[in-house]
């Protein structure tokens, strides 16, 4: 892949004569504030493509999950120490426990749940795809190149129009090999009787 340089937009450290960062020689800072507002808007597609990549790989999306589990699992933690202090409390007689707020521990429990069966689903998702991914490279000759922008003529990798091919060819090799096993198992049935 032949390298292009980076772009001027992620080059913080550029800055002209002018002061202004990206900005012409001489450019008023008017201009400059106007090329300083078009920078975060070329940067959003990208910001784009990063969150639409985390929510479709599913390893990235329990990465992202952690953090929330961890958050959820000590509020479930300090919510069921604060009910049982109060159902101390309560069980003590102590006038302290008209006093203290109760917070509601199904909804804690139920929110750490919640974030575990996203967790779950993630990790069968992403074994599912490793699953498929050896079962591909098993039965694929040659791996799909996963570039979309460059086609790669080397032999080492084939264009998903060919794996379409290849994919279409072993579907109809199964389908002959189906019908003749059908064909075999109709003459030994008719052979019998």
């Amino acid at each position: 892949m032949a390298s292009r340089g980076p772009s001027p937009l992620s080059q913080p450290g550029s800055q002209t004569q002018s002061g202004t960062p990206g900005g012409p020689l001489g450019a008023s800072p008017a201009a400059g504030s106007a090329v300083a507002s078009q920078q975060p808007q070329a940067a959003q597609p990208s910001q784009q493509s990063q969150q639409s990549q985390i929510d479709l790989d599913p390893i990235a999306k329990v990465k992202s999950l952690v953090p929330h589990l961890k958050e959820s699992l000590s509020n479930l933690m300090r919510v069921s120490a604060l009910n049982f202090h109060y159902s101390a409390l309560i069980d003590n007689a102590s006038p302290k426990a008209s006093d203290a707020s109760i917070q509601r521990f199904d909804k804690s429990l139920e929110e750490f749940y919640s974030i575990c069966d996203q967790v779950e689903v993630n990790l069968r998702l992403s074994l599912d795809c490793s699953n498929e991914y050896v079962d591909s490279i098993r039965h694929t000759p040659l791996p799909m190149s996963t570039s979309k922008s460059e086609p790669t003529n080397s032999g080492e990798s084939q264009t998903y129009s060919q794996y379409v091919s290849t994919v279409k060819s072993q579907i109809s090799y199964a389908k002959e090999v189906h019908d003749a096993l059908l064909e075999c198992s109709s003459k030994i049935g008719e052979g019998k009787t």
